[in-house]
């Protein structure tokens, strides 16, 4: 008589089980629990198959035995199978059983079900996160056991091969990569040769496929080109004070055109960020910077503000228009030019209506900023040494010509080249000198108008702002555009175009918006758990220094090493031109891992208004 396994085939741990009777001398049949449409959960399953409603369960004749551990054990009593062969090994596979179900499968298990099965709105990003760091110790864990080893225990497969491979075989992403663990995927590889294995959704009934309409897969979203106008001082004596925001724009748009060969209706889209849209900059400039540039009319515009991730906002969106298969290729950045049009002259809902602003408890960016650092406890000693490393950092770029094959020169009317630099540098600077500089929100936050008092009315455990924020330990205002050509691999291939890198993961995210700018810390987070990775899969990060207590507080909330944020210095030195600097961060992540040879970069903003913004890429 047949032994009768109820188990679906989503389920790892009915896959243990499974995998043990195919694999044994048994013969043995699959019944289908309907684990999705509650099955597990009914009376009657808790009364006539397991009281504690769960898979897999065993019937054989009267007996019926749950636990995937427990089952396995029964096989191998049965059948003489993957058992031990001395008593040593006996306590050796338990350990590994009792292992795996307490640090992988657990961990795997449910890390699987909450990026696949549960529903978007209902996925804890900072549960997801926890869960991957638990398991990448796990994973680490059984590789460096494997090494040098065939088998977990012993010198043939045995259940503890069999419990922890449970669930490393399914495809659905749950930030498993084998490629990662070569010990671990030499030893599946083992698994997987033994004659008559199969792989989970083969071997058991069930599949996600069963319950929802097959999804057309995604399309793989690749940056072909990045490139940037140098940063003029944001002010009439700037060089670049004579080129309005339109004329900018078009010259960048002119350049990745020329650079890449574009003709006729090459894109689909160009979707342009610029933050202070009034006057010269308003009117959907993206379609006013089209029609000025040598792009073909019949391309039309898209201009978005999402405030300080304006350009990286720009680049998200086209590469998910990209992603989902509207349209092969997109061209997008940004422009700000801050001396012509100057920051918050379009105006804010949420600090001129008297009835948001005083809901929100809001503040301007600075006090956010020395809220920041009185909230997590950073001085102004550190935020100068991160501001004196930002500006050593991007002379040293500037040395030695990193930004060279990114930064075009802009040029006049005439065709001079008036800029070819970032003109914001200031290379001498050092403790002493910032050191002499004067708080720059100590007087609005506790004299007039006394925002101080409004940001510790949301915060009460405060008992005062530390004020450490002055204009060189904060972005500078500047001038300046950035583009980014994105497509997928057929626009490529029309072109021929090499890609540069693929857009893994994007990401965005509302936070408090009286402290406003911490969105770096849970948009990085959340982009994470989305991609089923940890922050140790990343090599080089770019966190606009809009204030220095921004990038600490993202080194402090991760651990991160500071050679690994900002190599080549950040808005400190070289300023932020708001609606271009989310493009700028993404060219110069690029750029860098060019150059050093390093795979992976994240680039995050933080957000006017509390959001951060987010996006990972792979050098191909």
């Amino acid at each position: 008589m047949s032994l009768k396994l109820h188990c679906f085939g989503e389920s790892g741990h009915s896959y243990k089980a499974a995998l043990a009777l195919e694999l044994s001398s048994l013969d043995w049949q699959p019944v289908f629990i309907d684990f999705f449409s509650g099955a597990t959960r009914s009376p009657d399953y808790h009364t006539e198959l397991n009281p504690m409603g769960e898979a897999p369960v065993l019937i054989d004749g009267d007996l019926i035995l749950s636990q995937s551990g427990v089952i396995q054990d029964y096989i191998s009593e049965k059948t003489g199978e993957f058992g031990a062969q001395t008593a040593a090994e006996r306590r050796e596979i338990l350990r590994w059983v009792l292992w795996d179900n307490h640090k992988l499968s657990a961990n795997a298990g449910t890390r699987r079900f909450m990026m696949n099965f549960l529903p978007q709105t209902k996925r804890s990003a900072d549960i997801i996160g926890y869960l991957g760091g638990r398991l990448k110790a796990s994973y680490k864990v059984l590789d460096s056991h494997l090494e040098a080893r065939d088998w977990i225990v012993g010198e043939a497969v045995t259940n503890a091969d069999l419990t922890c491979c449970g669930y490393l075989y399914y495809p659905e992403p749950f930030g498993f990569e084998r490629t990662d663990w070569p010990n671990i995927d030499r030893w599946l590889n083992n698994i997987a040769a033994i004659e008559g294995w199969k792989s989970p959704y083969d071997l058991m009934p069930g599949n996600p496929t069963d319950r929802t309409e097959p999804e057309a897969p995604m399309t793989d979203a690749y940056i072909y080109d990045a490139l940037r106008t140098p940063r003029g001082k944001g002010r009439k004596d700037g060089a670049l004070h004579e080129v309005s925001a339109l004329r900018l724009s078009a010259q960048t748009l002119n350049a990745l055109k020329k650079r890449n060969n574009l003709s006729g209706h090459a894109v689909e889209d160009v979707i342009w960020g610029n933050v202070t849209q009034v006057g010269e900059q308003g009117g959907c400039l993206a379609r006013s910077a089209v029609l000025a540039s040598d792009l073909d009319q019949s391309i039309p515009g898209l201009a978005v503000n999402r405030f300080c991730a304006s350009g990286l906002e720009a680049v998200n969106l086209a590469a998910n228009q990209v992603r989902g298969g509207a349209g092969n290729g997109y061209i997008a950045g940004g422009v700000e030019m801050m001396g012509r049009v100057p920051m918050g002259s379009d105006g804010a809902a949420i600090a001129v209506d008297p009835s948001l602003a005083m809901e929100t408890y809001f503040v301007p960016q600075g006090i956010s900023a020395d809220l920041i650092a009185t909230e997590y406890g950073f001085s102004r000693d550190e935020a100068d040494a991160l501001a004196v490393e930002s500006q050593r950092r991007a002379k040293v770029a500037w040395d030695e010509t990193r930004f060279s094959a990114s930064v075009i020169p802009v040029r006049d009317q005439n065709g001079l080249v008036i800029l070819d630099h970032d003109e914001y540098m200031r290379s001498t600077t050092n403790m002493q000198s910032l050191g002499a500089l004067k708080p720059a929100f100590k007087d609005m936050g506790e004299s007039m108008p006394g925002f101080d008092k409004v940001a510790l009315m949301k915060y009460p455990h405060l008992e005062r702002i530390n004020h450490i924020h002055h204009a060189g330990n904060s972005s500078g205002i500047v001038d300046g555009a950035a583009g980014v050509l994105i497509g997928n691999k057929a626009f490529g291939q029309a072109h021929g175009l090499t890609a540069r890198a693929r857009i893994r993961a994007t990401a965005k995210i509302g936070t408090d918006p009286t402290i406003m700018l911490t969105g770096p810390v849970p948009v990085t987070e959340k982009i994470l758990a989305d991609a089923g990775m940890t922050i140790g899969d990343i090599d080089l990060f770019e966190v606009n220094e809009a204030f220095a207590s921004v990038v600490l507080r993202f080194t402090q909330a991760f651990n991160v090493d500071q050679d690994r944020v900002n190599v080549n210095g950040g808005s400190i030195a070289m300023g932020h031109p708001l609606g271009a600097t989310g493009a700028i961060i993404l060219g110069t992540l690029l750029d860098e891992l060019e150059r050093s040879g390093k795979g992976i970069g994240l680039a995050t903003l933080c957000i006017a208004s509390g959001m951060g913004a987010a996006t990972i890429i792979e050098r191909v």
